[in-house]
């Protein structure tokens, strides 16, 4: 019978499984579109959409439209929905759509000088183009998630470790007086906020799109 190797851990499986008996990847994968064939999928798409327009993505500190609630297609498609923010908090969807994912190409790395400059830039105007493919129906759990995410999720996984440094930390002996203070809770001040900038550019990545 015969057998094929797993890509991920090197596991040799027989050929008509479905995924690795070791670390459960899929042995047969679909081949990523190229370019042209991504275009031309675009095309074809374009020619068989409805009346609805694209809509117009930007925002100012956080002000205007951007899109949330990413998903990535392996047809080289994904869908997301456009959300009105104000401070890039989300307040309600706008419209679901289907576009042309983007790749690395398209986009830096997750963690980029570029993208540190954008997040401690004082004024941000953040502007990407996108090819949408079709409107599709507003998910409501898509929704609720993206509500969750926003609102408890991200703030729980910024200010926990803040909590956790002031909580188990030990209060230096006033005795001891306000130097000792500083050495103790300054680098830790400092390693929380560099945790706080590499969450905030992970984000800016994600949700433009990034995988």
């Amino acid at each position: 019978m015969s057998r094929q190797k797993c890509t991920e851990c090197g596991l040799v499986n027989f050929a008509d499984e479905e995924s690795c008996k070791r670390c459960k990847s899929p042995l047969h994968k679909l081949p990523q579109p190229t370019r042209e064939e991504r275009q031309a999928k675009l095309d074809e798409a374009y020619a068989m959409q409805g009346s609805a327009d694209p809509p117009s993505l930007g925002t100012f500190n956080g002000i205007g439209t951007r899109l949330l609630g990413w998903r990535h297609h392996e047809d080289g498609t994904a869908t997301a929905t456009v959300w009105l923010t104000v401070f890039y908090l989300p307040l309600f969807p706008m419209g679901r759509w289907r576009l042309v994912s983007p790749t690395k190409d398209d986009f830096e790395p997750t963690f980029s000088m570029r993208q540190l400059l954008t997040v401690l830039s004082p004024s941000k105007s953040v502007t990407t183009e996108y090819q949408f493919v079709e409107w599709l129906k507003i998910s409501g759990q898509e929704v609720l998630f993206t509500y969750f995410y926003a609102y408890l999720w991200v703030p729980f996984k910024v200010f926990l470790p803040l909590w956790l440094l002031f909580h188990f930390t030990p209060t230096p002996d006033k005795n001891d007086g306000s130097m000792t203070s500083a050495l103790i809770y300054g680098p830790l001040m400092m390693v929380w906020m560099g945790y706080v900038l590499v969450v905030l550019t992970r984000l800016l990545h994600q949700t433009r799109g990034g995988h």
